[in-house]
Order: C-alpha cells, then sequence, then structure tokens
C-alpha cells in the first residue's frame, strides 16, 4: 500500500503556547514570537482496486502520519519547556489577509490552531556566535482543531479532531 498525500507549507510569524491543562495565560504559560511553524501533511492510505486494470483509490479512514514543526531559537527557557519529550498541547496563533471581493477591502484573519500529541524529537541546535541557534521541533499529532477569527467575528470551525 502507497499514501495519497495533501501537503501543508510553512507559516511564518507565529505564535505558540503551552497548554496546561487546557489553559494558556501569556505571562505564566512558556510562549514562542514569531517562529515557524508547518502544520500537518495528511498521509492516507490507499488501497488497488482490480476494475478494468488496477484503479488506486485513497482510503479517506485511515490517515498514516501527521506531524507539526515548529522552527525556534533554542537560546531560551520557553524554546526548551515546549521540546520536553512526552504528551504536551500547543496553541499556535498567526494572521493572515484575504481580500474580500464584496467590499474591495483586504481584511486581516486571525487564526488559531489548538493541537495535542507526542512531542518526539529533541532539538540539535547549531550554535553559532550571532547566529539565531534555530532548530525544529516536532509532535506527532493526535489531534487538532483549527479556529477562524475574521475581523472580530469569533467563528469556530473544526477541521480534524
Amino acid at each position: 500500500m502507497s499514501t495519497a498525500l495533501i501537503k501543508s507549507l510553512p507559516i511564518s510569524g507565529c505564535a505558540v503556547y503551552k497548554m496546561l491543562n487546557g489553559v494558556t495565560t501569556k505571562p505564566k504559560i512558556p510562549h514562542l514570537d514569531s517562529v515557524t511553524v508547518t502544520l500537518p501533511s495528511i498521509e492516507f492510505e490507499t488501497t488497488d482496486i482490480q476494475m478494468m486494470g488496477t484503479f488506486t483509490i485513497p482510503d479517506f479512514t485511515r490517515v498514516t502520519n501527521m506531524q507539526v514543526t515548529i522552527n525556534a531559537p533554542m537560546d531560551n527557557e520557553d524554546a526548551r519547556a515546549l521540546a520536553e519529550l512526552g504528551l504536551a498541547e500547543w496553541k499556535i496563533t498567526w494572521v493572515s489577509s484575504h481580500y474580500d471581493s464584496r467590499t474591495g477591502v483586504t481584511v486581516p484573519t486571525g487564526w488559531e490552531v489548538y493541537v495535542k500529541g507526542y512531542v518526539v524529537s529533541i532539538p540539535n541546535a547549531e550554535i553559532s556566535v550571532g547566529g539565531e541557534n534555530l532548530a525544529d521541533i516536532t509532535m506527532n499529532v493526535l489531534s487538532i482543531k483549527k479556529m477562524k477569527h475574521a475581523s472580530g467575528n469569533n467563528s469556530g470551525e473544526s477541521v480534524y479532531d
């Protein structure tokens, strides 16, 4: 069996918060600002069907591997707290803009993604004098929920949970 793949691109300018008991309070909870996050690519198992030859279809009930990656500076305590191995919950936020063709105005849209899973990689930061000392923190995803906040309107939308 092979896999069908839906790719995800990195998002720059994100804020990432470590959730403790489902709560994030910025002054008390470890968080990172202005980091790059790659949300999960979704991979489905595929099945070959014999019908006038071989026909391959994705099995949408079987997702193989979803990972979230944070590319962050590893020179502060908050990054090290987010990188602790084991079960974790993160809240990822960012703002994007879209053009509203009805009004002719560019509207900022706020996004929140709540991710729960297992942090599986210990970052290997390359340290250089005057450098950013960036490293990847990777989580294998168990559940993910996306919330969209457009123009102050709090309308939640779950993608795959």
